[in-house]
């Protein structure tokens, strides 16, 4: 079966790696501190993943690794593709310490 991509659906993925790429520069050059934001459905966590794939390859001596998602599916994405000692992925909400009153 052969799986062809929309022009949309490639230029998606080439925005995503350009987005890695400059991600991935900021880190070498010291930024330490990353971000990645968009609409839902955009590749948001598969990019973070690519993301802390290159960095952790690039640089063996990090320690600690904090990733936060805006949803616990995207959490739980981040945490079963990215499965380490070194990695702890949270909601954004449970960060701040956030509680729904209803």
């Amino acid at each position: 079966m052969v799986i062809t991509l929309t022009e949309q659906q490639k230029l998606a993925q080439k925005d995503q790696q350009e987005k890695i790429a400059e991600l991935f520069n900021a880190y070498k050059n010291g930024v330490k501190q990353l971000g990645l934001f968009g609409k839902a459905g955009v590749g948001k966590t598969k990019s973070m993943i690519r993301l802390v794939n290159l960095i952790r390859q690039w640089d063996n001596s990090i320690k600690t690794i904090i990733a936060a998602a805006n949803t616990h599916r995207a959490k739980d994405v981040l945490k079963e593709n990215l499965d380490d000692d070194t990695i702890d992925c949270y909601t954004i909400a449970s960060l701040l310490n956030y509680k729904r009153i209803i």
